[in-house]
């Protein structure tokens, strides 16, 4: 999870400014915009998480935010005007806003000890993922010429991670 979470933010925090710039009636010179509201949501998203907590469980608001990530990246990638492209960048990165603390919780919930040293291999995949994931968004859309087909790819692998959290969650209490 860690190693798809960083890369899904990484390639549609970076690819959303390319993608915008490219829309009908955008020019190289135009300030995008996109990269900006998704980071502002995802900011928002993390301020309000704790309160969100108070009320929900842990895999509820994990779940319930990847699927949202999910709607979001998914206009992002069929948007065709720069207003959609920034409302789908805005739900994605809301979305995505308590995916990183929630797993840094439940790492540290499930290693106890260990967490320590085995952090270095967590966090390190994280940071493998943040290279991988972009780059295979540029690999996609260089293949089929389509900036488009290429950000399917954040929203298919946020899916996924739908699924893998409901397996892969730990089985506390606070979970």
């Amino acid at each position: 999870l860690f190693f798809l979470y960083v890369g899904v933010e990484t390639a549609l925090g970076g690819w959303v400014a390319a993608y915008e710039k490219r829309m009908p009636g955008m020019d190289s010179s135009t300030w995008a915009l996109a990269p900006l509201v998704f980071y502002l949501f995802l900011l928002i998203g993390r301020g309000l998480a704790p309160l969100a907590l108070r009320r929900l469980s842990q895999v509820t608001i994990s779940a319930g935010g990847l699927l949202c990530a999910v709607a979001g990246a998914g206009i992002v990638a069929y948007s065709q005007t720069p207003l959609l492209l920034q409302a789908g960048a805005a739900v994605a990165g809301f979305g995505l806003a308590p995916q990183y603390p929630l797993y840094v919780t439940w790492f540290a919930a499930t290693f106890r000890e260990d967490a320590n040293w085995l952090s270095t291999l967590y966090f390190g995949g994280a940071a493998l993922g943040g290279a991988v994931l972009p780059w295979l968004v540029g690999i996609i859309a260089a293949h089929t010429n389509s900036l488009r087909v290429g950000l399917v790819l954040p929203a298919a692998v946020t899916a996924s991670m739908v699924m893998l959290l409901l397996r892969a969650r730990p089985r506390i209490g606070a979970a």
